[in-house]
């Protein structure tokens, strides 16, 4: 099975590639980037839905691979395309689906900490740890969007016609109908519960639903992992380790003494949203 990951987030091409290791050729942007002739673009997630951003990236990597069809030896099986984020329900469920740009471009992690930490602060709920330990319950999010590509590329050769410069633009429009798409993540995101270390759902979205232009037989699997814990205004930055985003100050259920951060990379495959989604995607491939 030779799967394309949709990711040039190094750090994210890295948990991939450690929990896909063994049986799965795994291939993620960056790695097929010195192969193309058309360079890949990415949509700008404008949108306020997670699962819009994601089928939208989800097409755009489909029209790269239509697109270099004749430059690679490669023949991908499967995309895999990601989007994630942290939500904290006092505060409104920010930052969301905003999360990486939470505080602005350039994305920056430690803006985007700053921030967060600023809003907790504000904010007249929590719990208190110490002086410099408020914590609010939240949730980190993982929508692994899945489709098996058509052995015959021609079926979807419609999809260089579409454009994908922005996310927002391509539902309600003569592409793409999201009659559904709102409903199923309403769904998703309030059968999280808050108390769990992790959970798991999943979801099958026929794309003809969606345009009558894709095969019947062409589906979206959608795997909605998430993890539950608290963040915390006591940030911790270790010397080594890998991390990212708001790990420094995301405290899990399982484990309330030290954030993310401090997690080994095999202890965060266990835990984290991505993981379970991961792990269940995989069962099923």
């Amino acid at each position: 099975m030779v799967t394309l990951i949709c990711t040039s987030n190094k750090n994210k091409s890295r948990e991939f590639k450690s929990f896909f290791s063994g049986n799965f050729e795994v291939y993620c942007l960056d790695d097929v980037s010195r192969l193309n002739l058309y360079p890949y673009s990415s949509p700008e997630e404008d949108s306020n839905s997670f699962i819009v951003n994601g089928i939208a990236k989800l097409l755009a990597t489909l029209s790269y691979i239509y697109k270099n069809k004749n430059a690679w030896d490669l023949k991908f099986n499967k995309i895999v395309v990601d989007d994630s984020g942290l939500l904290v329900p006092d505060l409104g469920y920010i930052p969301g689906v905003h999360s990486a740009i939470f505080s602005g471009l350039p994305r920056s992690d430690d803006r985007n900490n700053k921030l967060l930490i600023s809003k907790i602060n504000e904010s007249h709920l929590g719990k208190k740890y110490g002086e410099s330990d408020k914590r609010l319950k939240a949730f980190y999010s993982c929508f692994l969007f899945t489709m098996n590509i058509p052995t015959d590329l021609e079926k979807i050769k419609f999809i260089h016609e579409i454009d994908f410069s922005k996310s927002s633009q391509l539902v309600n429009s003569d592409h793409i109908h999201d009659k559904f798409l709102p409903l199923i993540e309403k769904s998703l995101l309030e059968k999280t519960d808050l108390d769990k270390i992790q959970g798991y759902f999943f979801e099958r979205v026929k794309m003809m639903n969606l345009s009558h232009k894709f095969p019947d037989n062409l589906f979206i699997d959608l795997h909605y992992g998430y993890c539950c814990g608290e963040v915390s205004t006591k940030e911790v930055i270790p010397q080594n380790g890998i991390y990212f985003g708001y790990d420094s100050i995301f405290y899990s259920n399982a484990n309330t003494s030290m954030p993310f951060s401090m997690f080994t990379l095999d202890e965060k495959n266990k835990t984290s949203h991505r993981a379970i989604a991961m792990k269940k995607l995989k069962e099923t491939i």
